[in-house]
C-alpha cells in the first residue's frame, strides 16, 4: 500500500507513529505544505513541490527528491538524493552511504537535531544507529559534468 499526497496546497499533513505501518508515502505537485511523517516508512518519493515544509521520521530506504523548490526538510533515513532540485535546506541523518545531489543548486545541509516520544524505537526497527551518519559527505553526480551547476553548501 501507498499513501499519495497530490495537488495540495496550503496543507498540513500529519502522519503520527504507527499511521504510516512502514509503507510507502509519495507527495506529488503540492504547494505551501507541511508534511509531517512522525512515523516509519519503507521508501519515500517527493516530486515538484514549491514553499513545502517535511519533517520524515525514519524511512527504511531511500527519500528520494525531484524538482522541488524553496522547501525546508528535516529527514532520517538510508539514502537521501536529488535530482533538479534547487533551494532547499535539509537536517539530515543519512544512515547508508553519501546524500547525492544531482542537477541541484543552493541545497545546504545540516545535521538531523530532532526527537519525538517515539522516535528511538522506530530508529531501532529501521535498524539505524543514531551515531552512524553521512550527512555531511555529500555526493554531487554532476559535479564534473558540463550539463549541471550544481552547488552544494554544508553548515553545521
Amino acid at each position: 500500500k501507498i499513501s499519495w499526497q497530490k495537488k495540495l496546497k496550503g496543507q498540513y499533513i500529519v502522519k503520527g507513529p504507527g499511521e504510516l505501518k512502514g509503507q510507502n508515502f509519495t507527495v506529488d505537485n503540492c504547494k505551501d505544505c507541511n508534511f509531517f511523517l512522525c512515523d516509519m516508512s519503507a521508501a519515500i518519493q517527493i516530486d515538484d513541490c514549491t514553499n513545502c515544509v517535511f519533517f520524515i521520521g525514519p524511512c527504511e530506504s531511500s527519500v528520494f527528491v525531484r524538482n522541488c523548490t524553496n522547501c525546508k526538510m528535516v529527514v532520517a533515513c538510508r539514502q537521501f538524493r536529488t535530482r533538479e532540485c534547487q533551494k532547499l535546506d535539509v537536517m539530515l541523518f543519512c544512515a547508508a552511504g553519501q546524500p547525492i545531489i544531482e542537477l541541484s543548486k543552493d541545497i545546504r545541509f545540516a545535521a538531523f537535531r530532532y526527537s519525538y516520544f517515539q522516535l528511538p524505537d522506530q530508529f531501532r526497527r529501521a535498524e539505524m544507529n543514531v551515531w552512524d551518519t553521512e550527512w555531511s559527505n555529500i555526493y554531487d553526480f554532476t559535479k564534473n559534468s558540463s550539463t549541471g551547476d550544481d552547488r552544494e553548501k554544508k553548515r553545521g
